[in-house]
C-alpha cells in the first residue's frame, strides 16, 4: 500500500470482494508470514487519521494464522 505523505501502514489484506483493507500489524510477529499465502486475522477496528489523508479505518491485528 502507498499513499501521499507516506500516511499508511503499508500493510494490507485482499478480501475475496477485491476490497483491501488496511492492516496494523504492530501487535503481531509477521516472521513466519509468507507473502501471498492466505491468512487469517482478528482484530478491531481503530480510526487513524493522517495529514493528508484524514480519517480513515485500519484494522488493528491482534492475532495472525497463515492457512493451508
Amino acid at each position: 500500500l502507498f499513499a501521499i505523505g507516506s500516511e499508511t501502514t503499508g500493510k494490507g489484506l485482499k478480501l475475496s470482494d477485491g476490497t483491501i483493507v488496511e492492516l496494523d500489524l504492530s501487535d503481531v510477529s509477521t516472521t513466519a508470514f509468507t507473502p501471498g499465502k492466505r491468512v487469517q486475522v482478528q482484530g478491531t477496528y481503530k480510526t487513524v487519521t493522517g495529514v493528508e489523508r484524514g480519517p480513515r479505518q485500519v484494522l488493528d491485528v491482534k492475532t495472525m494464522v497463515e492457512k493451508p
